[in-house]
């Protein structure tokens, strides 16, 4: 059986997620809710390039176009030079479509994108200036931690408990900390050992943890994580 405490310092940056491609972010990784206009059956694809019929981005709009016609269904093409602020939040869900090299992508576009939480598919170029590290987003995050772990074999069979609980602040970027929250995590780990050549293996973990940024709280200000892994291994002669 060992106790310990530990503390930490460390950044971490906000969670927003597009189809297919995750940003990190202050852990909580919950964004905003925003209402959808009711009844609203728009959606917008905007794309970068000229707006010709043989240019690649004006032809991947309206491919979507017909395909999201199959699902009633509306899309308004919109060039990326013609978006302006806010425009995203007016539709049901919304496109990129990156098919020109040096396109620079608006500041005011990008931080639609990250900001909303309705579907949002990226395809083709540019998404490493959406993931680029914002630094207004950046949070400093402060944990002090204590916990308890013991070890138990029995045989072939051999199991851990870990227990840990603490405390834990975060800020934005220039912001001050806001409060003191708790955290804990639960987790066991168990191995049996199965003749000369087998092992099963498996565990738990669950973590929580009530400490979030000051700014852009999320409706419960709590993190929450189970994860149950099974594996089974063995070797041939």
């Amino acid at each position: 059986m060992m106790c310990w405490i530990s503390s930490s310092v460390k950044k971490s940056r906000a969670c927003r997620t597009i189809f297919g491609s995750t940003s990190p972010s202050n852990g909580s990784c919950e964004t905003q809710p925003q209402t959808t206009p009711a009844g609203s059956t728009s959606v917008a694809v905007i794309y970068d390039g000229p707006d010709l019929p043989v240019a690649h981005g004006y032809l991947a709009a309206h491919y979507i176009s017909n395909l999201m016609g199959h699902f009633g269904l509306q899309v308004e093409a919109i060039r990326l030079k013609d978006y302006r602020a806010g425009q995203l939040s007016r539709y049901r869900a919304g496109f990129y479509v990156g098919t020109v090299q040096n396109t620079v992508l608006p500041p005011a576009f990008l931080k639609d994108v990250k900001s909303s939480a309705r579907p949002f598919a990226w395809l083709g170029l540019h998404i490493d200036q959406l993931l680029e590290e914002d630094p207004e987003a950046t949070d400093l995050v402060h944990t002090l931690q204590g916990g308890w772990t013991t070890d138990m074999d029995r045989g072939p069979v051999s199991l851990t408990f870990d227990l840990a609980l603490g405390a834990g602040r975060s800020r934005e970027h220039g912001a001050d900390f806001g409060p003191w929250g708790v955290s804990a995590y639960a987790g066991s780990y168990l191995t049996w050992t199965i003749g000369d050549r087998s092992e099963l293996t498996a565990s738990y973990e669950y973590s929580y943890d009530k400490s979030s940024p000051p700014l852009e709280p999320s409706p419960s200000a709590t993190w929450r994580m189970n994860a149950v892994t099974v594996s089974f291994r063995w070797t041939t002669k």
